[in-house]
């Protein structure tokens, strides 16, 4: 007896009917107002956590950020936001500030085939490429570049179009521009800061108890917004000017390029920058408001039981640092004291009310500190007993105030710090000279000064070179005149060197060390742009 074959099996339902042919409801029904289902599997499981889900995630999917700086903070504070689904995220750096291989080693968002892309467009592509549901879009970074410029308003225009602002940039000026257009413009700062083996963070402008920036309206993340200006004072709100009424000395700032920086310190301090941003724009105004508060975020969405308990577990890094030693493994959290009654941009009795015209570079080297103001920090250790005291004393000798123990001196800038200017004669270009030293009458007749830091010299060096750095350049220069004379081995009957070329990292120092030369009577001369200028030299 032959057994019929089974009926052909019906084509399995589609993605797009499936549910509905077999009588179910469509997938988006299973899901809250304004979170598709393709969020519900992407961010599955930071929704999972009960101090985050569904009501956070609409407000960052429906949030504005703005980074700049597109380097080695930005770049992990950009992807993780990105990865989070923040709703539209803004990348901003200085114009023509282009990736170079020396970044690769912190700067995760580049890659190497990327190398000669502006950064803002490199790191939106990386951004991108996690998580297409995002707006990623670059803007023009120029209102930031810290410098005079007639449209410098353009920064509080700018920001105030976000819902909060991360500062990732690596200089003084910008970091107090960005502050001013923050407070101005009235949005929450996140400030970052890495350098060494050393991070600090610490949010400003931002008061804990209410949502005071602007939301876009759902759906609608592109729309730009402008945020609320902040009332002058609350309690929990400082801003950078409140903690550092004055920019330190040139003296005191580090660089990346110029102390250089171990690749995962900045990592560790973007990372933190992108969740303290998740924090500010995941705090809508029904998870901020009172228990009573009838608002809700979205139809079909609960809210938490109360905003405190909604609150609990995401406390936002308002009117604390956080210090990061990388070198140790340790992280300290210090309270900062409350917002200043005389601060020059967030008090009542402000005195800065644009940014506009205003040289922030020109005033972060150089604006004279006052003979009695107190230090620009006072804070106590989290969970300490007391504070440090804020102090008035006053060296005797500067009228300066004192700084404290073991701190970097807090003086008036000089401008005998900068290098000074040479004579064209007593400098010369780079490539001409390095084509003449390496020949045999060249090297001969050259006593090749290298004033970089040991541990740059250590690194890559000039054949035939030899290493004084510029800290003790100046009680060498007898030595070093000496060997001028007697040659390179001081030896009896040995040729005499007929000059002293002295070459430093870009060019800088280099002129310090000739000053100093020929102050004490030797001849010498330097390289402009230093080994940066040197054909073939490493760049580092």
């Amino acid at each position: 007896m032959m057994v019929p074959p089974d009926p052909p099996l019906a084509a399995p339902p589609s993605a797009a009917n499936g549910s509905l042919a077999l009588g179910l409801p469509p997938a988006d029904a299973y899901t809250p107002a304004n979170l598709p289902p393709e969020s519900i599997s992407r961010y599955s499981r930071q929704l999972l956590l009960p101090v985050f889900g569904p009501t956070r995630q609409i407000a960052l999917s429906s949030s504005r950020a703005l980074i700049i700086g597109c380097g080695g903070l930005g770049c992990p504070a950009a992807l993780y936001l990105g990865a989070a689904g923040v709703g539209h995220l803004a990348l901003a750096d200085r114009p023509g500030d282009v990736v170079e291989v020396t970044n690769l080693h912190r700067q995760v968002g580049h890659t190497t085939d990327r190398v000669g892309v502006e950064k803002a467009e490199s790191l939106a592509i990386a951004v991108r490429a996690i998580n297409p549901l995002v707006n990623v879009t670059v803007v023009d970074g120029s209102a930031f570049a810290g410098g005079d410029r007639p449209g410098g308003a353009t920064a509080e225009a700018l920001v105030a179009a976000y819902d909060v602002v991360l500062d990732c940039t690596d200089n003084v000026a910008a970091r107090y521009l960005i502050n001013d257009a923050c407070v101005l413009g009235g949005v929450p700062l996140v400030a970052g800061a890495a350098v060494g083996t050393d991070g600090q963070l610490t949010v400003y402008n931002w008061e804990a108890s209410a949502v005071d920036v602007a939301r876009p309206p759902t759906g609608s993340p592109a729309t730009p917004v402008v945020g609320t200006l902040l009332p002058p004072r609350k309690s929990s709100r400082v801003c950078l000017r409140c903690v550092f009424p004055v920019p330190p000395p040139p003296s005191c700032v580090g660089s990346c390029d110029t102390a250089g920086v171990l690749g995962p310190v900045p990592g560790v301090i973007g990372v933190l920058q992108a969740l303290e941003a998740i924090k500010v724009l995941a705090t809508p105004a029904a998870v901020a408001a009172a228990p009573d508060d009838p608002a809700a975020p979205a139809p079909g969405v609960p809210l938490p039981p109360s905003g405190a308990a909604a609150a609990a577990g995401l406390t936002v890094l308002a009117r604390r640092m956080l210090l990061f030693d990388g070198a140790d493994g340790a992280f300290t959290t210090v309270t900062l004291r409350p917002a200043r009654p005389d601060c020059a941009v967030c008090s009542p009795a402000r005195t800065v009310t644009s940014t506009a015209g205003v040289d922030y570079a020109a005033w972060a080297r150089g604006k004279p500190r006052a003979a009695t103001a107190a230090p620009p920090v006072a804070v106590a250790a989290e969970g300490a007993a007391a504070a440090v005291p804020r102090s008035t004393d006053v060296d005797t000798a500067s009228g300066a105030p004192a700084a404290p123990a073991g701190s970097c001196s807090v003086v008036p800038f000089q401008p005998s710090a900068l290098p000074p200017h040479l004579p064209p004669a007593w400098r010369l270009p780079a490539d001409a000279f390095a084509a003449t030293y390496f020949t045999p009458a060249g090297a001969a007749a050259t006593l090749l000064v290298d004033v970089r830091p040991a541990a740059q010299y250590q690194l890559c060096a000039v054949p035939g070179s030899v290493n004084v750095p510029v800290d003790g350049f100046a009680a060498a220069v007898p030595d070093l005149a000496t060997r001028l004379i007697g040659g390179k081995d001081a030896g009896e009957g040995a040729a005499a060197i007929r000059r002293m070329v002295i070459v430093c990292r870009r060019g800088n120092q280099s002129r310090v060390a000739v000053a100093a030369a020929r102050g004490a009577g030797v001849e010498a001369v330097d390289i402009i742009g230093g080994l940066a200028a040197w054909p073939g030299f490493p760049a580092y």
